[in-house]
């Protein structure tokens, strides 16, 4: 039974120490663009682990095509999220100096000064920081390193016949719920047939180099995941089944994080820092948090705009945070988004959730005073510029 259910029996400590010690990494394209959510010294730290494999790396085609696609616009994501702290920051003064009759009897004008002013420092420090993440835009550092790393180690492309073919392939799949890629069946942006053509690059790739494969990706979700008894991710045993039976080796997974656990496990330089792993756990985290939210959109009425959807969601995670309510009155007010629910639900319970929201949970307010703001229209002296 166990050749045609290998799939189901966990891996021994010499089956993941023969996969360390030949298998072939492959990164998917959410992993390269991973590093520009990194802080700085994560990222070297990242980038060091691929220089230090870079034999033994390979990405197909479709990974690089989506890479080089999306690239510019995960930069601006990070450049809004800093535009919209510098706005806060600057509310922040003006509600300070606002808040506050003339006379109180323990706060003064003096420390109202001080507090704007360390406000005006931050955005200060912030703004230059902005500024020259944005370069990236123009002179891309990171792109430079991992053109460096990645040289010679992409895959072909498809011709125009075989990606028709594929896509075909796909839609059969999709229809009987095959993994990968059926999550992404009513994908509204990018191509919904993309983890297909991956997986199917990845599986020529086995085939021909005969080598075992470590997949690592930050698509969390449950067309390439499943959840043991403890709560961990773990490949989908009909994945590990096909690579098994068309190429005749071992897959095995990781999100980034956890490929970074095992790295320091079998390799003993460089070592990656636990402050690494955990910034990439929560990075993780709020990621699945966002595929869900989408998820729920996509499953929802397209009378939902989005950010209504986003709006109860974020007061429902707060309401489930606080135990005010259950995941199944949550499930019920939704019925058709239960299955992205329950996935909230297991990351509001794991102990490394993180506890400040990203940009796009927080709650939709139509009615704010003003919209969202660059940061730049400051009202403050000209000497505090950049």
């Amino acid at each position: 039974m166990k050749d045609f259910f290998a799939s189901y029996y966990p891996k021994t400590k010499e089956g993941l120490q023969e996969l360390w010690n030949s298998g072939l990494f492959v990164f998917d394209a959410s992993v390269l663009l991973k590093l520009y959510e990194l802080t700085a010294t994560s990222r070297r730290a990242f980038v060091a682990v691929l220089t230090h494999i870079a034999d033994r790396v390979w990405v197909p085609h479709q990974v690089a095509a989506e890479y080089y696609i999306n690239r510019s616009r995960v930069i601006n994501d990070q450049i809004e999220m800093a535009n919209a702290l510098l706005g806060t920051l600057k509310r922040i003064k003006k509600d300070v100096r606002n808040a506050l009759p003339k006379e109180h009897p323990f706060l003064d004008e003096k420390l109202v000064e001080e507090i704007v002013k360390a406000c005006q420092r931050a955005r200060d420090r912030l703004r230059k920081r902005r500024n020259k993440y944005q370069q990236l835009l123009e002179r891309d550092d990171i792109r430079e390193e991992l053109g460096h790393i990645l040289s010679g180690r992409v895959g072909e492309p498809y011709d125009t016949d075989r990606l028709v073919e594929i896509c075909d392939i796909a839609r059969k799949r999709y229809s009987a719920r095959i993994p990968p890629g059926y999550a992404d069946e009513n994908k509204a942006q990018g191509n919904p047939f993309g983890d297909v053509i991956i997986w199917m690059q990845i599986l020529d790739k086995a085939k021909i180099e005969k080598c075992h494969i470590i997949f690592v990706t930050d698509d969390r979700k449950e067309d390439w995941w499943i959840d043991d008894a403890a709560g961990e991710l773990n490949p989908r045993q009909e994945l590990v089944d096909e690579m098994q039976r068309k190429a005749g080796v071992m897959l095995h997974m990781y999100t980034p994080e956890t490929f970074l656990e095992d790295f320091n496990v079998y390799f003993k330089k460089p070592k990656v820092r636990e402050g690494v792993i955990e910034e990439l756990a929560g990075l993780g985290a709020w990621e699945t948090l966002k595929q869900a939210a989408l998820q729920a959109q996509a499953q929802l009425s397209h009378t939902y705009q989005l950010p209504a959807v986003l709006d109860q969601m974020s007061t429902n995670l707060r309401a489930l945070r606080n135990d005010q309510i259950s995941a199944k009155q949550i499930q019920l007010s939704w019925p058709r988004a239960a299955d992205a629910f329950r996935t909230l639900q297991t990351y509001l319970q794991s102990s490394t959730f993180p506890r400040t929201a990203p940009s796009w949970l927080k709650p939709y307010s139509p009615s704010a005073e003003e919209p969202p703001e660059s940061g730049d229209q400051d009202v403050e002296p000209k000497n505090n510029g950049d």
